[in-house]
């Protein structure tokens, strides 16, 4: 026994105890971390899984808004085709027979550039058949995707330019300027107007400049612009949603 009467061995028991709660305690709260550190990254990861579960639903019901807007607007334009293909004033100016109505609208206002066709439509269709009108020359403005460059003429008695113009892609009604120059006398000059007028192709004349010539005739130089309206595509698409 020591001074204090405390036996020898119990100091050290002490000690051990001591030493065991502390190996206890750290077990205890390194397990007691490992466990919190667990439930953090879980908690997070379900947190992120929520939020991605949100922004899928959330354009699901995107989607299925604009499918109900795109059904309405379909029933809107299925009744307009509709009245369009009873219209009287259509059904008058049809090319053919046994076109469609609606084929007079896609043939006055088309959906590309084709100043090839517009060549023709001036030379075949509004200027051809006038009598006593000889025309000297049709020039379109075309367009050559990719490059700019000429064309070359379409026949003894008609010329086109091909002077490239730029494509805009808005879907605005845009403008094709051509160049008329014909001679005759002042009925041909007369008809020649009036047949622009009655075009069903929505035609604008910018400038007339009119000459007499030597025998009598008159001479017409016409610059106008016809116009076109880029088509407006509809295509479907998939929309990969990320975390």
């Amino acid at each position: 026994m020591d001074n204090n009467g405390a036996a020898p061995g119990a100091d050290t028991s002490k000690r051990t105890l001591i030493d065991k709660s502390a190996k206890t305690m750290f077990i205890a709260v390194t397990v007691a971390s490992v466990i919190v550190g667990f439930s953090l990254v879980f908690a997070f990861r379900l947190g992120e899984q929520a939020l991605f579960t949100m922004k899928v639903n959330a354009k699901k019901q995107e989607t299925v808004r604009r499918l109900e807007e795109n059904k309405k607007a379909f029933e809107e334009l299925k009744r307009t085709v509709q009245q369009l293909q009873a219209n009287q004033a259509l059904n008058q100016v049809k090319a053919k027979p046994d076109d469609n109505a609606v084929r007079v609208i896609l043939d006055a206002l088309p959906d590309s550039y084709n100043s090839d066709a517009l060549g023709a439509s001036l030379q075949q269709k509004l200027l051809a058949g006038v009598s006593g009108l000889e025309v000297q020359s049709i020039n379109v403005e075309t367009i050559v995707e990719g490059k700019e460059g000429s064309g070359g003429s379409s026949s003894s008695s008609s010329s086109e330019s091909a002077n490239a113009a730029a494509i805009n892609t808005s879907t605005a009604a845009k403008a094709m300027p051509f160049e008329v120059v014909v001679k005759g006398n002042t009925a041909a000059i007369k008809k020649m107007f009036e047949n622009l007028n009655r075009s069903i192709r929505a035609i604008d004349v910018t400038s007339v400049d009119l000459n007499g010539t030597e025998t009598g005739d008159v001479s017409a130089k016409v610059s106008g612009v016809a116009y076109y309206q880029p088509g407006k595509k509809i295509e479907l698409k998939n929309e990969k949603v990320k975390p």
